[in-house]
């Protein structure tokens, strides 16, 4: 069991994490509720980017999926923290290419001079091949940094990186099968439609209006 707490003015907000197996006789309800949260909840996520409201998509949903309001908080806050940890990743790739955008800038700017100090000279083979080295080297980097500048000309306006249910690395797999392991993309498409429907969350209170 873990625990975190959180102090917010006087009072202290207590988090507790508990671990436990499930009993062979609820891993097919397990499976099941994993089924129905996931689908409701890539479909939420789809309506709240679209621009629906939420107070309506909860009546909506109770009804279309058969779940109470709890429930429907609980896909809500799924969501939200998947949400809040994706724009967190993207905040850091954005400080991370900046960062290498900036080295690279300064690498390059050093070979230049070591290029433009390196007087050509005919007969001299050694300093021609150490000019014709830097010159490739500059090059290589020039292009690396092409790379990573037009990344993050990509990435950097964007106000919401968007989701993949499953991982970007699993999604990535069906075009590489063989290296993933698979013999077949029916293989892969088992193994997607597990991951997207492998975990489900409840939250609730006991004063919590349904």
């Amino acid at each position: 069991m873990g625990r975190l707490s959180e102090t917010i003015g006087r009072k202290e907000m207590t988090q507790a994490t508990y671990q436990t197996r499930v009993p062979d006789n609820l891993i097919t309800f397990c499976e099941e509720m994993g089924l129905l949260f996931g689908n409701a909840e890539r479909h939420l996520y789809v309506d709240l980017r679209s621009g629906k409201k939420l107070n309506a998509l909860k009546k909506e949903y109770q009804v279309a999926y058969g779940i109470n309001a709890r429930q429907f908080n609980s896909i809500h806050s799924s969501i939200k923290g998947k949400i809040a940890s994706r724009n967190q990743c993207l905040k850091r790739q954005i400080s991370e290419l900046k960062s290498r955008i900036s080295d690279l800038k300064k690498s390059i700017e050093k070979k230049v001079k070591k290029f433009k100090k390196a007087v050509p000279s005919c007969g001299r083979n050694k300093q021609r091949g150490f000019r014709a080295q830097l010159r490739c080297e500059i090059h290589q980097k020039k292009q690396k940094l092409a790379r990573l500048e037009a990344k993050l000309e990509r990435i950097k306006d964007v106000i919401q990186a968007p989701l993949i249910f499953g991982s970007r690395k699993l999604w990535k797999a069906q075009h590489n099968l063989e290296e993933n392991g698979y013999v077949n993309h029916e293989e892969w498409l088992a193994d997607w439609r597990a991951a997207r429907s492998s975990q489900f969350m409840l939250v609730g209170s006991k004063d919590e209006p349904n």
